[in-house]
């Protein structure tokens, strides 16, 4: 080391706001990959409308709950050049997927929407209601085209809404809905029956939608029970 020149140790804090601050200079794939920004959720918000050049960010394993998600979305919605994210291994629920939705869902007036394509929320705990919620916007947001929601408790109903408001555009897609704790004896929904399950599969089949695809096209993560596979 240079004569003169020491080390300075800068807390994680101190370092993780620097990081917010300077969003404008983030490189095109930012990885903050466990930068624990829970209690910074505005902060964050505030520094994804700021990053201007940067395409990837990963947000994972930040211990991020459900008003982090709020901020998020807030600032995804503003956002024109992310246009892959990652949320995966949070503490993301119901609530905080369906502002995510939100910050997705197209406005009415058509414009600014979302560039978002690519959306990693593994490992989180969205539940059905928010596995509805965001099959509302792969059924309304024409960008979207790879959603993990992988490990996320989804249940029957979750899988069941998401399943049937895909469309012909989404054979492409890839939507990975594996490990959602899914019961193949039970019902889908509230109003359902036992061929439920029938009608979802038969409704993919039709719109011509790959189910456990190899390449990972289309659904993936429904039980082979139900596919015959």
């Amino acid at each position: 080391m240079g004569a003169g020149k020491s080390l300075v140790w800068v807390p994680d804090n101190e370092k993780l706001l620097e990081k917010l601050d300077e969003a404008q200079s983030w490189s095109k794939a930012e990885d903050l990959t466990g930068w624990l920004a829970l209690n910074d959720g505005k902060l964050l918000g505030k520094a994804i409308r700021e990053a201007e050049g940067t395409g990837r960010l990963s947000l994972a394993f930040n211990g991020l709950g459900d008003g982090e998600a709020k901020e998020i979305a807030k600032g995804m919605k503003a956002n024109r050049t992310i246009k892959k994210l990652s949320l995966a291994n949070n503490h993301i629920h119901a609530e905080g997927m369906k502002h995510i939705a939100d910050g997705l869902m197209p406005p009415e007036d058509g414009k600014l929407i979302s560039v978002l394509e690519d959306l990693d929320l593994r490992n989180n705990s969205a539940g059905p209601a928010g596995a509805t919620a965001l099959g509302k916007v792969l059924a309304a947001n024409r960008t979207l085209t790879k959603l993990n929601l992988h490990w996320n408790n989804i249940g029957n109903e979750g899988l069941y809404e998401i399943c049937m408001g895909l469309t012909a555009r989404h054979r492409e897609c890839s939507i990975d809905l594996s490990y959602g704790g899914y019961d193949v004896t039970a019902k889908c929904t509230p109003d359902g029956d036992e061929d439920d399950w029938n009608d979802m599969i038969e409704y993919l089949n039709k719109t011509g939608i790959p189910i456990n695809d190899e390449d990972g096209k289309g659904v993936i993560g429904i039980p082979e029970e139900v596919t015959g596979d």
